[in-house]
This record gives structure tokens, C-alpha cells and sequence, in this order.
């Protein structure tokens, strides 16, 4: 089955590629890599002239797909970038969901900073990071219509 949403390309911007450019290098900082070693890597850094269409997919109940958005990063705060993580929030908190015949099922907004791993049933389990990066495992009840007595 084919599933197809409306999507209009997001160019990235040098300021955000600017940033990314300052959050990477402090990651390697934070970590102890070299500076030899991180100039070597920045010079290897580079971007597409776009923003990918999602992030990441998930099957869901019922069949579904889950769709998780781009986080728009000139939509972020000062304070949220500077705990913003290149390679674990370039999520966007909202996912769209797909119905199982592939129709547009509507918007689900999960919590900031939090990763899903598995949707079963009316559970959503995954992992919420604080500020700090302390990571907790976290399971979310999920209302989705079913009645009892449904298949």
C-alpha cells in the first residue's frame, strides 16, 4: 500500500546549519575527542539542502502507521536548543497518524522528548529524557475509540 501525505520541502537555513555546527562540536568536546580530531570531523560535516518529509515511522494498533514530524528548529526557544540533541530530537513531538486502509487518521502530540519504542493495544512504551539527559521509561495509555467487543 502506498501512503501519501501533503509535504512541503523545509530548506535548511545556515543559521540552523550554523547551530547544528555548535551543538555537534560540543558533543565531541563533552566526549573528549580531540580537537585535532573534531576539526578533522567538522570539515567532514555537511547538509542536505532540505529537511527530510519525517523522522521516524511506527506500526500502531489496528494496522496503523505512525508518521513522527520534523522538529522545526527556528520554532525552538533559546533554552530548548541549547539542550537540543542533533541526533535524538530532530523529532517533532506531533506524529500523523495513518489509518490501516491508508487513510489520514489525525495528529498525535506525545510528550517532549520522549521516544517510542513499541504501540501495542492502547499502550505507548518508550523513554522520556529530562533536561539532563537522565533518561525513564514510561508507558502511556493511548484512547483509540476501540469499544469492548471491537476486533
Amino acid at each position: 500500500r502506498i501512503v501519501s501525505f501533503p509535504h512541503e520541502s523545509q530548506p535548511v537555513t545556515e543559521r540552523e546549519q550554523q547551530r547544528i555546527r555548535e551543538l555537534v562540536r560540543g558533543i565531541w568536546e563533552d566526549n573528549g575527542v580531540p580537537p585535532q580530531a573534531i576539526e578533522q570531523m567538522m570539515g567532514a560535516l555537511s547538509f542536505a539542502e532540505t529537511w527530510p518529509a519525517f523522522t521516524r515511522l511506527r506500526g500502531g494498533p489496528r494496522g496503523t502507521l505512525w508518521v513522527q514530524r520534523i522538529r522545526n528548529m527556528d520554532a525552538m526557544t533559546e533554552e530548548e536548543l541549547e539542550s537540543w540533541n542533533p541526533q535524538l530530537d530532530q523529532g517533532s513531538p506531533l506524529w500523523d497518524v495513518f489509518e490501516a486502509d491508508g487513510r489520514y487518521g489525525g495528529v498525535v502530540e506525545l510528550p517532549d522528548r520522549f521516544t517510542p519504542f513499541a504501540i501495542e493495544d492502547d499502550r505507548i512504551y518508550g523513554v522520556l529524557r529530562d533536561d539532563f539527559d537522565v533518561q525513564y521509561v514510561q508507558v502511556h495509555r493511548l484512547d483509540t475509540g476501540a469499544q469492548p467487543g471491537d476486533t
